[in-house]
């Protein structure tokens, strides 16, 4: 995979990382206790440029995502759905809508 390296550092985090020193790219994905994707993060030289944090309803279902980027400033979408599972409606910096 040329300069690029998987580690995993426990059973729920793992990195991807650029070893070529004048880059230094990674990328790390986090699962939740249930095996669901709980927040990938993006950094470019040492630095985050962009974090998003996931959540989920009992039924597995994207709840809420949270968004923070390279500025620190967080952006909150929240998800609802129909009694039959369809997604209706989202919260956040655009509101949708759907019927």
């Amino acid at each position: 995979m040329g300069h690029l390296r998987v580690s995993r550092l426990s059973y729920n985090n793992t990195v991807l990382r650029d070893s070529n020193d004048e880059s230094n790219f990674y990328k790390s994905i986090e699962l939740d206790c249930n095996g669901r994707m709980g927040s990938i993060t993006f950094g470019l030289r040492r630095k985050e440029m962009l974090s998003i944090k996931l959540s989920y309803d009992i039924f597995n279902r994207l709840s809420k995502k949270i968004t923070v980027n390279h500025e620190g400033r967080p952006s909150e979408e929240n998800y609802s759905y129909t009694l039959d599972g369809f997604l209706i409606k989202v919260w956040g910096p655009d509101n949708y809508g759907y019927r």
